[in-house]
């Protein structure tokens, strides 16, 4: 995939966005199977409606302990993929609350093309309150109608986001970048800091919490999701932000243990860290800092703000309550095999202690 002329360097970060997003080439702009079985990794969503569940006994929850009345309830899903998490919520909402689900709208704030048409086929039985909405769109409505409780979720969205790619060396901080060579094979080098706004990154988010970083130390910067989730937190004067995502803290995700940073790479279920081997066809990620996020919502004036294991999250809000006595010898009926996937949520490696929930809740400063 040429993406570029051959011998100009570019920051990392713009090799990486041109590979997600790219309006031809791009992972995430293909109209090809990206999850489960077939695609390239699983999420907590695969697993059934589990994870549609208890998101929707947390958000259900929210709604009595704070939105006021009959206040009409907006939930906003950014970057829903294929939109099986918000299929599984409506569902449920409309099968258990149904006078909640009367005055609940959905939103989808999703950036691909194919994601959408993919999304439009999975809440067919819930069009009449859906919309697909871009995300300046979204927030210069909610600017201008402040009067609905609106929570604004997202599982494995921020960790799609390009990042840059930085090194702490002795003689102060360098960005990779890299050029494509005649023969198509693609060269890093370490070079001065692309944008202004990473030098206030690196000091605030790293040396002002006293994290020094060994030299040659590498690690990745979320400026552009970091700006997304700033613009559209900041109109939601009345409602909740629900992210979901495998990260850590700054001071567990840049400690001297990790010189190598977070980024990997996965197709067809196999992890690696080059970023060059499949242009265009591999997802490529990195851990979440949610230090910064909490720094964001903050800011925006959230009065609460809770980050926690996604293992906690799922106990707290009702997953053990659906594990199921039986005594089927099938390991196919629908009892044993839910009883699995809620072994996997919570045991699995990758789904319950990496994976991080962060809620806060913002109201009105009149409540």
């Amino acid at each position: 995939m040429t993406m570029y002329s051959h011998g100009e360097f570019i920051p990392f970060r713009d090799y990486m966005q041109t590979c997600l997003y790219h309006p031809e080439f791009g992972y995430y702009m293909k109209p090809q199977q990206k999850l489960g079985k077939t695609g390239d990794f699983y999420t907590s969503v695969s697993l059934g409606n589990l994870m549609a569940g208890c998101m929707l006994a947390h958000m259900r929850r929210m709604i009595d302990q704070y939105a006021d009345g009959d206040v009409q309830i907006e939930l906003v899903e950014w970057g829903g993929g294929e939109g099986k998490l918000a299929a599984d919520m409506l569902d449920d909402l409309q099968l258990q609350d149904p006078a909640l689900y009367a005055r609940t709208r959905f939103v989808s704030i999703e950036y691909s093309p194919h994601h959408r048409k993919v999304q439009q086929n999975a809440l067919q039985a819930h069009l009449n309150k859906t919309s697909w909405m871009t995300a300046s769109a979204w927030t210069k409505e909610a600017e201008q109608d402040p009067g609905r409780f609106r929570i604004l979720y997202a599982n494995e969205c921020l960790d799609a986001f390009p990042v840059h790619r930085v090194v702490y060396e002795q003689d102060g901080w360098k960005e990779i970048h890299v050029r494509q060579r005649e023969d198509e094979s693609w060269e890093e080098a370490r070079m001065p800091l692309s944008r202004e706004e990473l030098h206030g990154y690196l000091q605030h988010a790293v040396i002002d919490r006293g994290i020094i970083p060994a030299p040659g130390q590498q690690l990745e910067v979320h400026l552009d999701g970091l700006k997304a989730l700033d613009e559209l937190v900041k109109p939601l004067a009345n409602g909740m932000v629900l992210l979901i995502d495998y990260g850590d803290v700054a001071e567990e995700l840049y400690s001297e243990h990790r010189m190598n940073g977070t980024f990997m790479c996965y197709k067809d279920h196999v992890a690696f860290d080059d970023p060059y081997r499949y242009p265009g066809t591999c997802d490529m990620t990195a851990h979440v800092n949610f230090s910064s996020c909490l720094d964001v919502l903050n800011h925006a004036g959230f009065q609460t703000a809770e980050l926690q294991t996604q293992k906690a999250y799922l106990v707290e809000n009702g997953l053990l309550e659906q594990l199921s006595e039986h005594q089927h010898t099938d390991p196919f009926h629908p009892d044993a095999k839910r009883n699995r996937a809620i072994r996997q949520l919570l045991w699995s490696d990758q789904m319950s202690e990496l994976f991080k929930v962060l809620t806060a809740i913002r109201q009105p400063a009149s409540s």
